[in-house]
C-alpha cells in the first residue's frame, strides 16, 4: 500500500547516503528533523463532510486525507507537518461511463466542485481542493475505470481505461509484443486519463512520442453530454477535437478511456552516457544531437548541480568512487555534466548510433589524444570508455521486457 504521505510504499524508508546528506548541508544547510505527523491524528481533525448521505460516495475522513494532495514539495510538507488547510468532503470511484455522469448528477444537485484523480502524482496542485471556494468538493478517482478494453493487434491501436497505471499497461501490452514507450518521471504511479488530461511527456519521448502523438481517440464525459473521438488518421478537415482534450485538465469532463498508438517493443535498448567537462560544451553537445536528427528515443541532459546529486544519491559508492576517480585522471571537472541518450532498435542500429555518438561528441569535447585510452572496465563491469577525447562513457544494454530499466546512478 502506497504511504498517506508520501511516495513510496508503507514499510519503506528510503536510505538516503551520507554523501547526499553532506552535499544537502553544504547547499541549503543542516535540517532539522522533525517527526510526521500521526495519520490517526490528521484524520481526527478532519471536520464533518457537507456531502455525508449522498449515495455512491466515500465521506470517511481516511480515504478523503488520502485523496486531499498530491506529489509536490509543498504538499509533502502539509502532509508530514499535519497542516492540510483543506481535505476533500468525499471521494467517488465510478466504474463505468454511467457512473461518472451519475457522480455529475450529485455534485449539480449540492453545488459541489469535482476534482478529478487518476494517480495523484500532480506536482501543481492540481488535485488540492481551493481553500477560498465555499462549495463542497468532491474527488472523482478513475481507479475503477482501469485495464485494456480493446487491442488492434494489426495496428496497434490499444484502448485503455483511464485509471490504468503505467505499469499496468506496459504488463497488458507485453505479451503481444508491444509497449507504448511513455515512461513519465511518474509512471509508476501515474494514469493513462492523467497522461491525456496533462499532455504529458515521457522520458523516451523523443522517440515514442509524447502522449499527444500517441493518443489516437477516446471518450470525454461531460455534464453536458459524451464525446467520442474516433481513431482517426490526421485529417485537414477542420479543428481537430482531441487538441482541446489533450491537456484540458478536467475543464471540459473526464477521460474515461484513451486509445493509444502502441508500437512492436525495440528487440534491444541502450543507453550510453557521458559525462561532460563543462556545462558549456555539454550544451553543445545536447544542441548538436538534437540538429543531427539521430534515431534515438531519449537525450536528457543534467546540469552539474543535477549531475552531484546523481552521484550522491547512488548507492553503489564503490562505483561511484571509481567513476570520480576516472574523471580526475582524465581532467574532467570540477563542474561536469552528465548526457545520457537511448538508442531502441536492432543491434546494428544502435551500435551505429553510438558510433555516430562518439565520433561527435568526441570531436566537440576533446582536449587531447591519448594513445592508451584508460578503462574503468574492472572497477565498473558495465562501463566501457570513450576511444578517445576525455569524455567519460558507459553503456548499459538490455534486453527487451516488460519493466522498465531505469539507467543506474
Amino acid at each position: 500500500m502506497r504511504r498517506w504521505n508520501g511516495w513510496s510504499e508503507v514499510g519503506m524508508t528510503p536510505l538516503v547516503p551520507e554523501v547526499a546528506l553532506a552535499l544537502l548541508a553544504t547547499r541549503i544547510g543542516s535540517g532539522l528533523p522533525r517527526p510526521d505527523a500521526a495519520f490517526e491524528d490528521v484524520v481526527a481533525a478532519v471536520p464533518e463532510s457537507r456531502l455525508a448521505g449522498e449515495t455512491g460516495l466515500s465521506t470517511e475522513a481516511a480515504d478523503r486525507v488520502r485523496h486531499a494532495r498530491g506529489q509536490s514539495l509543498p504538499d509533502w510538507i502539509a502532509l508530514r507537518s499535519g497542516r492540510i488547510a483543506r481535505v476533500t468532503d468525499a471521494v467517488a470511484r465510478p466504474a463505468s461511463d454511467d457512473d461518472v455522469r451519475a457522480v455529475f448528477a450529485i455534485a449539480q444537485r449540492a453545488d459541489a466542485a469535482i476534482i478529478p484523480y487518476g494517480g495523484g502524482t500532480s506536482v501543481v496542485g492540481g488535485v488540492t481542493p481551493a481553500p477560498d471556494d465555499p462549495r463542497p468538493v468532491m474527488t472523482l478517482s478513475t481507479e475503477a475505470l482501469g485495464g485494456l478494453l480493446d487491442l488492434d493487434d494489426q495496428s496497434g491501436l490499444a484502448t485503455f481505461g483511464a485509471g490504468t497505471l503505467g505499469p499496468d499497461l506496459e504488463a497488458a501490452l507485453a505479451p503481444h509484443g508491444l509497449t507504448l514507450g511513455h515512461f513519465p518521471q511518474s509512471w509508476e504511479r501515474s494514469t493513462v486519463g492523467g497522461w491525456v488530461a496533462a499532455r504529458s511527456a515521457g522520458q523516451q519521448s523523443t522517440g515514442f512520442g509524447r502522449i499527444e502523438d500517441l493518443f489516437a481517440g477516446g471518450r470525454l464525459v461531460s455534464p453536458a453530454g459524451i464525446l467520442d473521438m474516433l481513431p482517426f488518421p490526421a485529417s485537414a478537415a477542420g479543428p481537430d477535437l482531441r487538441q482541446l482534450v489533450l491537456g484540458s485538465e478536467g475543464r471540459f469532463g473526464v477521460v474515461t478511456r484513451a486509445t493509444l498508438r502502441s508500437v512492436p517493443r525495440p528487440p534491444r535498448e541502450a543507453f550510453p552516457a557521458w559525462i561532460l567537462p563543462d556545462w558549456p560544451r555539454a550544451l553543445e553537445a545536447a544542441r548538436a544531437i538534437g540538429r543531427a536528427v539521430l534515431p534515438l528515443s531519449m537525450a536528457r541532459l543534467s546540469t552539474p548541480a543535477e549531475t552531484e546529486s546523481l552521484l550522491a544519491l547512488s548507492t553503489r559508492r564503490g562505483s561511484v568512487r571509481a567513476l570520480r576517480a576516472w574523471l580526475r585522471i582524465r581532467g574532467i571537472g570540477p563542474e561536469p555534466a552528465l548526457l545520457i541518450v537511448a538508442a531502441s532498435g536492432p543491434e546494428k542500429q544502435i551500435q551505429d548510433v553510438e558510433n555516430m555518438m562518439t565520433k561527435g561528441i568526441d570531436a566537440l569535447v576533446i582536449l587531447a589524444t591519448e594513445s592508451a585510452p584508460l578503462t574503468p572496465a574492472k572497477a565498473l563491469p558495465c562501463a566501457r570508455a570513450s576511444s578517445s577525447g576525455r569524455t567519460a562513457r558507459w553503456t548499459r544494454r538490455r534486453s527487451a521486457s516488460p519493466a522498465r530499466t531505469h539507467v543506474a546512478r
